[in-house]
């Protein structure tokens, strides 16, 4: 499942609703000291430590390290995370890759994010995906892969979340007008215009338009995943694809 986020209220609840999970995935000491009777799986798991077996612990989710899959994969199910649009390691290499805000300014936060619409940044991380599969799917070494910050810019796990609103860059705003068959007034020139010209007339067309950035995304790395796998695999056999929200 994949949730959108774009407001306080939307992520206050969701994290709410999901707090034990969130530990769970987040804080690994905690699993141990107040949840060890539901501790079924792990995130950000670096080496083989002992209280993997001490706790039952049979789900892990890590790198891509041909040495680390290698020491976990006795009784335990062992999942890679593939960043979606998360984090400011790309902007580097796409600087046309930053967030514009609705006032025209280049996302700054310290979290970062990608543009979801930049096919540059989507093609690199799905060719990712394949070279994964390529070399760690034979003969079962990972079971799955999870899709990491699957979402528009925003840190949803913090008491006061930051969800800016994003992103109104010259490549959103020209595919949101052909692909959706709208037109933003010539006569608006700034981006704060175009932004609020969309919130008022455009809203509905703009939420389902950014969406459709994200799912399109999980589609085409699921579309990888089984052109990959033989058809003939069970479903139990079948590298699983997940999302981390």
């Amino acid at each position: 499942m994949v949730f959108f986020l774009e407001n306080d209220l939307f992520t206050r609840q969701l994290k709410s609703s999901l707090k034990k999970t969130l530990i769970l995935a987040c804080w690994l000491p905690l699993i141990f000291l107040v949840l060890p009777a539901y501790a079924a799986g792990v995130y950000g798991v670096h080496g083989n430590p002992p209280e993997l077996a001490e706790h039952s612990i049979t789900k892990v989710w890590g790198t891509a390290s041909k040495e680390w899959i290698s020491s976990l994969q006795q009784n335990r199910e062992v999942f890679l995370t593939l960043n979606a649009f998360g984090g400011s390691n790309g902007w580097k290499q796409f600087p046309d890759a930053v967030p514009v805000l609705a006032n025209g300014e280049k996302l700054q936060i310290k979290y970062g994010g990608i543009c979801p619409s930049h096919k540059g940044w989507r093609q690199q991380q799905l060719n990712t995906l394949q070279q994964w599969l390529e070399d760690f799917s034979k003969e079962r070494k990972i079971s799955g892969i999870w899709l990491d910050f699957i979402r528009y810019p925003g840190r949803w796990e913090e008491e006061q979340p930051v969800i800016p609103k994003t992103c109104y860059c010259n490549r959103c705003l020209t595919l949101f007008q052909q692909e959706t068959a709208t037109t933003i007034p010539p006569a608006l020139t700034t981006t704060r215009q175009k932004a609020a010209w969309i919130d008022q007339h455009a809203s509905e067309k703009w939420q389902q338009w950014k969406r459709e950035q994200i799912l399109s995304f999980v589609r085409e790395a699921r579309n990888i995943i089984d052109n990959y796998q033989p058809a003939d695999l069970t479903k139990a056999e079948r590298i699983k694809l997940g999302a981390f929200l």
